[in-house]
């Protein structure tokens, strides 16, 4: 993951719309060229010398429902489906977590050392190794909401994923 993440910093452009955002259109004029290059057109054809990138103005607020306009349906299905993919992977880790955490059970009541009571014949659930681990997924998301329009999304990821 981390050899990953150090190779998309190289690899993976920042987006021409954040630049343009940052005031870097030089930047971000190239990125253009070099997705115009990936996808087999000409880049001097689309953006002939002189050519300027600039931020326009918003024409009107977006809103929720533009989301499922006929051009942009697809997409939001698409991001809905990967979406719901993330939330059951995490699920799923959640539950195993709580397989690893556990304590089984020899079959009588007991205390562990770490306080966590064990029933017959089953498991029983260390909650303070998780609550130890919970708050390290919240500093790291509101690390990344507070910088990522100063950092960008590549050097953001960089960090999170390493």
């Amino acid at each position: 993951c981390f050899i990953s993440s150090v190779v998309s910093w190289f690899y993976v452009p920042e987006s021409p719309r954040w630049l343009v955002s940052q005031g870097r259109q030089g930047e971000a004029l190239t990125v253009l060229k070099g997705a115009a290059m990936v996808n087999g057109k000409d880049p001097t054809q689309l953006f002939p010398p002189g050519t300027e990138v600039y931020q326009l103005e918003a024409q009107h607020a977006e809103r929720f429902l533009d989301l499922f306009q006929p051009q942009w349906i697809r997409t939001t299905l698409l991001l809905t489906l990967v979406w719901a993919g993330y939330t059951i992977i995490a699920y799923s880790n959640l539950f195993m977590v709580t397989l690893i955490f556990s304590n089984e059970s020899d079959g009588s009541s007991q205390t562990d050392n770490n306080g966590a009571n064990s029933t017959e014949g089953g498991y029983s659930f260390d909650y303070k190794a998780i609550l130890a681990s919970t708050p390290s997924e919240i500093v790291g998301t509101t690390l990344v909401l507070l910088t990522i329009d100063q950092v960008g999304r590549i050097p953001s990821q960089v960090v999170t994923y390493a």
